[in-house]
């Protein structure tokens, strides 16, 4: 068995720690970040995940990715809404 990857996701002021394993697709940790921050899974296509050090980055997490492919162990990103403006960050059906 793998060692969990440990990531961190911001959303406003909060913050979330999250252990996950490597081969996880970003959209459970989407899915898990919107449960933990009270915030309806039901809306998940309004929300997406990005690095934290990227303002506006080209692109993001891919949803239907696995999360060890995207981010390093203690990777910081950010859950926000995806507004009008924001590139489509995900690929596929989540």
């Amino acid at each position: 068995m793998t060692n969990p990857l440990k990531v961190v996701v911001h959303y406003g002021d909060d913050s979330y720690h999250a252990a996950l394993s490597p081969d996880e697709r970003a959209d459970h940790l989407l899915l898990r970040s919107l449960y933990h921050f009270g915030l309806d899974p039901a809306e998940k296509g309004r929300w997406r995940l990005r690095p934290r050090d990227e303002e506006r980055p080209g692109r993001g997490l891919y949803l239907d990715h696995a999360v060890g492919d995207q981010l390093g162990q203690g990777a910081e990103v950010v859950l926000e809404e995806d507004v009008p403006g924001n590139r489509p960050l995900s690929t596929g059906s989540y």
